[in-house]
């Protein structure tokens, strides 16, 4: 448009100026094509190194018609008063001399003007390639944003997974320590199977020593009724026949072992071994023989001349003399009207009463117990 203009304004100017070179048509033809390929590419494209040679382009387009529209050819006094200027064109040079500083100034105008619009181009051209340099730099900006996202993320990932390895060196430690628990569980197992050998071991002579104790204890109580039962013998005739007594006295046993165990399950102990079952004494009782009554003397009236005695005295020489048996050992006796019967009883031998006495020793031996003296026993 610019240079439309232009070559307008040369044809009013000077009539005489010569018409434009083809080569001139042909630079500022090029120029206009390159120019307009280049703000199509700028348009369409997005492409940084389309846009870099586009811009380039132009650049040259530019060049070019600036050195077309610069060129113009020079007009010479033969030419302009040649033989062709005849008749009324003689004339020409008066009327084409003042036209030189019009001209002039017609070009220096033309100049400004392609100056200015190629400043304006120019300007055009920064602008968009500043406008380019925004985009793309923005264009970065976002990719090298969203790399430094998935930069972050992926960070963040590896911070809990280092999270979760402090936390599973946390779990190793405490299977190591229960592993250690395990190993100290396994020597208390050890422990307590020797341990429950051991209260096994007890229990067994706990047992035993109870079932012993109780069998001792059923000896000595029966020990003691068949030497109490030899004693009684001993002196008259007892109320009761023997036979009754030893069942009285097993009976009692029984029950005494019996109340043993009894106790002994309820305060929650083991249960104990049975005691052994104690066999009776079978005693065998003589048939009573008559004894002849013995009637008592009448007293002696007492002769006035001896000393008297005080109540308090043991009157020794008014009874009668006792015999040598009762002289060592007094045993109780039954009064013979007390048994109902005047049957004589015959004195147990010295014999049992010692084989009786031997074997309580040596019971008392094996129990540990020291003998003391034997206790007397008066019965009326």
């Amino acid at each position: 448009m610019g240079m439309r203009t232009t070559g307008d304004a040369a044809g009013s100017a000077a009539r005489t100026t010569a018409r434009p070179s083809g080569l001139r048509v042909a630079g500022l033809v090029a120029a206009c094509l390159l120019a307009a390929a280049a703000t199509a590419v700028v348009f369409l494209s997005d492409d940084p190194r389309v846009l870099r040679v586009s811009v380039v382009a132009v650049a040259w387009a530019c060049l070019g018609a600036a050195f077309a529209t610069g060129r113009r050819p020079e007009v010479t006094a033969p030419e302009a008063t040649g033989p062709e200027a005849t008749g009324p064109e003689a004339t020409a040079p008066e009327t084409t001399a003042p036209a030189g500083p019009d001209a002039a100034a017609v070009e220096a105008e033309l100049r400004r003007t392609f100056e200015a619009e190629l400043e304006r181009e120019a300007a055009v051209h920064r602008q968009a390639e500043l406008e380019l340099e925004l985009r793309v730099r923005g264009e970065a900006e976002a990719a090298m944003r969203r790399e430094l996202d998935g930069l972050r993320s992926e960070l963040a990932g590896l911070r809990r997974d280092l999270t979760g390895l402090d936390a599973l060196r946390t779990e190793v430690a405490a299977v190591g320590a229960l592993r250690a628990d395990l190993a100290r569980l396994a020597g208390l197992r050890t422990e307590l199977a020797g341990l429950r050998a051991d209260v096994g071991r007890l229990r067994t002579e706990l047992t035993e020593r109870h079932a012993g104790d109780l069998h001792h204890a059923g000896e000595m109580h029966v020990e003691r009724v068949v030497m109490r039962t030899q004693s009684v013998r001993t002196g008259r005739e007892p109320l009761e026949p023997a036979t009754a007594a030893t069942a009285q006295v097993t009976t009692q046993v029984a029950a005494q072992v019996g109340w043993h165990a009894d106790v002994h399950r309820e305060l929650g102990g083991w249960p104990g071994a049975p005691a052994p079952a104690t066999v009776a004494v079978p005693v065998v009782s003589p048939d009573p023989e008559p004894v002849a009554r013995v009637l008592t003397p009448p007293p002696v009236p007492v002769d006035a001349g001896a000393p008297r005695r005080r109540r308090t005295d043991l009157a020794v020489d008014l009874l009668p003399p006792a015999p040598a048996e009762q002289l060592t050992v007094e045993r109780p006796s039954v009064h013979a009207t007390a048994a109902g019967h005047g049957a004589h009883v015959t004195p147990v031998p010295r014999d049992e009463e010692d084989a009786g006495s031997a074997r309580l020793a040596q019971i008392l031996a094996e129990s540990g117990v020291t003998p003391g003296g034997r206790r007397r026993r008066y019965r009326d």
